[in-house]
């Protein structure tokens, strides 16, 4: 069995580089998740992304929904060119899963190939074979040598010559599911169906609509994409709040009174530049970036996602954003955004409270959030490599929506699309109106981190 060799580079600090648009943050230590790793190149990613890319590569169509969607954000600045939208719509055949030509054969026998699966090109038998051998831990043995032609006669003829032609062609072991992770989903599926009777037998009997659950709508998505969010949710849960020990240093835990409430504002905004490094350098995808490509994100991609995370820590009941954590809880509203000097905390909180008012849960926020980090622009080295990424965040939140939204609310897609037009716009308002201002006062809590980095001691989330 071949095996594949990963590289690992080491991004440099982030002190080193030129610009001065973010704060300083200092690489740390992740221990909550087995695959986040300390290293920009993750080789989680190596193994799965492909995966990933395969199960979701067929585009979503351009509805009409959202084109309409789109059209009306014709308010744009044209100052946007190709970045006003920063979704990439391209027009493919909807939600079906990846398939092939049929001229296209089997790598392993020469059959009609079905699709990609464990990363080649193979048909459905080969496929199956690969997976009961890797998941039986079988032994073959070869009768002729060892040197075996496999076809489709000789397929059947020679179990080890075929298993070693599977992983010359590079089907990969390590992406087929365990055993016992399928036993798991044999049985819940069972249970799933014994509910579902149960559930039938009460309507019928008592005349009761008894609502779908959550397992029976996601099981709807296909298994790549539910494994690819379950990892956004979890590095999205993972970096939401700050430690503990870093709300504490805080100087608004402090008694003096000279403490602004600018300050205060400024403090909390650096604790969330933190956390946003931290959650782009873990995203899916982002590690098979080059190095200079992943600076530019890190760099360009701050502001859309403080609104966005603004929208997670956003109490309707109060109109407040929440920051902090459990422990350690700051209300800011939109007159305290005004008194510490920032201008267009109006247009913000609008922002905010329009996209909560769409009710998105903290999946869907989550890959908004990587949807506008691998938005389109023009510092990218491959732009390309970074729109494939994002087209697969898009599909997942096509498809999440799709599986897990009520009938009512599949246009929701495309207001999410229309919402992030408007937070381009917002931002290019926002850091234009701040580069234009002479003042040190800040106009938009993304540039809070701007003035205070300098004077602001980083510490360990």
């Amino acid at each position: 069995m071949t095996t594949a060799t990963v590289t690992y580079h080491e991004l440099p600090n982030w002190e080193t580089t030129s610009s001065s648009l973010l704060p300083r943050v200092p690489t740390m230590t992740s221990t909550a998740s087995t695959f986040h790793s300390n290293l920009y190149q993750n080789p989680y990613d190596d193994d799965k992304w492909v995966m990933y890319r395969n199960s979701l590569a067929p585009n979503v169509s351009t509805s009409p929904a959202l084109t309409a969607a789109v059209a009306s954000s014709s308010a744009l600045p044209t100052t946007f060119n190709s970045s006003q939208i920063p979704i990439k719509r391209v027009n493919k055949s909807r939600n079906r899963p990846f398939t092939v030509s049929c001229e296209e054969l089997c790598l392993v026998c020469g059959d009609k190939a079905s699709g990609y699966h464990y990363n080649a090109l193979t048909c459905e038998g080969c496929k199956g074979f690969f997976r009961r051998s890797i998941t039986r831990k079988a032994t073959y043995y070869c009768k002729f040598g060892q040197n075996c032609e496999i076809d489709m006669y000789m397929r059947r003829k020679c179990q080890h010559c075929r298993l070693q032609k599977c992983s010359k062609i590079g089907m990969r072991a390590e992406l087929v599911i365990p055993e016992e992770q399928c036993r798991i989903k044999r049985e819940a599926k069972l249970r799933q169906r014994s509910i579902k009777a149960s559930s039938s037998s009460i309507k019928s009997e008592e005349s009761i609509e008894a609502p779908d659950t959550p397992s029976t709508v996601t099981s709807e998505m296909p298994i790549e994409t539910q494994e690819l969010i379950s990892r956004l949710t979890s590095i999205s849960k993972e970096f939401l709040m700050p430690s503990d020990e870093a709300m504490t240093s805080l100087s608004m835990n402090c008694s003096s009174s000279q403490v602004t409430l600018f300050q205060h504002l400024a403090e909390l905004t650096i604790l969330e530049a933190q956390l946003a490094h931290e959650f782009i350098r873990h995203l899916p995808g982002f590690s098979r970036l080059e190095e200079e490509d992943r600076r530019s994100i890190q760099k360009s991609s701050k502001s859309d996602l403080f609104l966005l995370r603004a929208v997670q820590r956003y109490d309707s009941s109060s109109d407040e954003i929440v920051y902090g954590n459990e422990t350690y809880k700051y209300r800011m509203s939109e007159s305290d955004y005004s008194q510490a000097g920032l201008h267009k905390s109006l247009s913000i909180f609008n922002f905010i409270r329009s996209l909560a008012k769409l009710s998105p849960d903290t999946t869907e926020l989550a890959l908004l959030q990587a949807i506008v980090i691998f938005s389109e622009r023009d510092i990218f080295k491959k732009k390309s490599q970074i729109d494939e990424i994002q087209e697969i965040y898009t599909l997942a939140l096509q498809q999440y929506i799709e599986s897990n939204r009520p009938a009512n609310q599949k246009t929701l897609y495309a207001k999410y699309i229309v919402k992030l037009a408007d937070l381009k716009k917002i931002n290019h308002t926002v850091n234009s109106s701040s580069s234009s201002s002479t003042t040190p006062t800040a106009t938009s809590p993304m540039s809070l981190p701007l003035t205070t980095s300098d004077n602001y001691e980083w510490k360990e989330l």
